[in-house]
């Protein structure tokens, strides 16, 4: 009983220390029973976060990336954050210049503050679904990022996000978002490589001007849906992209699951499986808007010759009887 009472007297003060322990070079931290964050480590190379961890004869889940986990790992060059993180903190990669891949898993739903900053080797970043928060600065000065796809999951978007995105040419808003900091698609230069935006909020939100800054609207096009069009064409910042087009359709998230698109990015074939849809046929269309290819599809694995595209960002799209979604490929 003496001894009882210590322990618990013991945790009372602070004394009792939390569990810690390292496996395969990684660092973890007991959190609650059998669950554990990823604190400070030293990698170089590949890294492949495991989603269970073993410990003294105890498996315990990884759900938390440690504020900066990974910051400043320059050695660093792939990582895959498995399904069951819920939560990447405060510059957990800040500063891994020679990241050039990058996979999180489908439970995230934060994305905290520097997350991501200065990962200026990465090209394309596929965001999970689960995604909810994007913190502010999460991905700022991202330089070599070629485009965005911000899913429906998403609902803020926070300042200077994106910030210093130099090579951006395409930015896809979903449509749960409600909020949007400030330069959070800012450019740092006085000139602009972003040639589109596609914008699937019903409704144009209330905006600063400085959103966008130094982005050259004028010749960016914006893709909304045909019901948005009148509202985006008269809201302010929005009304300064050109042209604004009526182009988007609600996506059916029943049928994502029956769609893969690879390699993306593509060369000179692209293979399109589809399963369980009936009537499919793809659209490709330039950033512009305007139709490249068309091809009628069938149940399994297809392909598309791409050889006579020029290098760029498509926006490529699965119409069916069950219906429409719409992602982006990437030519070489």
């Amino acid at each position: 009983m003496i001894k009882k009472l210590l322990f618990i007297a013991l945790i009372s003060s602070g004394l009792v220390q939390s569990q810690t322990f390292n496996v395969d070079g990684i660092n973890y931290e007991v959190i609650s029973g059998t669950e554990v964050k990823v604190l400070a480590s030293n990698v170089t190379g590949a890294l492949v976060i495991p989603e269970k961890v073993r410990n003294s004869s105890i498996d315990y889940t990884v759900t938390i990336i440690e504020n900066a986990a990974f910051n400043g790992q320059f050695g660093l060059e792939s990582v895959e954050i498995p399904n069951t993180v819920t939560s990447i903190g405060a510059n957990a990669f800040d500063g891994c210049f020679s990241m050039n891949s990058l996979k999180i898993g489908n439970s995230v739903a934060s994305i905290g503050t520097f997350a991501f900053q200065s990962c200026s080797s990465l090209t394309t970043i596929d965001l999970p679904g689960s995604l909810q928060i994007i913190a502010n600065n999460a991905f700022q000065y991202c330089t070599s990022l070629l485009s965005i796809i911000i899913p429906n999951s998403v609902e803020t978007i926070g300042d200077s996000a994106f910030y210093g995105c130099d090579d951006l040419a395409s930015i896809s808003i979903g449509n749960s978002v409600t909020a949007i900091g400030e330069n959070a698609f800012g450019y740092q230069l006085s000139n602009s490589t972003l040639t589109s935006v596609n914008c699937s909020i019903p409704s144009p939100l209330i905006i600063n001007p400085n959103v966008f800054s130094n982005r050259v609207l004028g010749s960016c096009s914006l893709n909304v849906s045909a019901g948005s069009l009148s509202a985006y064409e008269n809201a302010d910042v929005w009304k300064d992209f050109n042209p604004i087009n009526g182009t988007l359709s609600n996506e059916n998230i029943d049928i994502i699951d029956e769609l893969k698109i690879y390699p993306n990015p593509t060369q000179n074939v692209l293979f399109i499986e589809v399963r369980n849809v009936n009537n499919a046929k793809i659209e490709v269309y330039d950033m512009l808007g305007k139709a490249q290819l068309n091809q009628l599809l069938y149940d399994g694995v297809n392909t598309l010759n791409t050889e006579e595209l020029s290098r760029g960002i498509y926006l490529f799209r699965l119409i069916s009887d069950e219906g429409t979604i719409s992602r982006k490929i990437v030519k070489n």
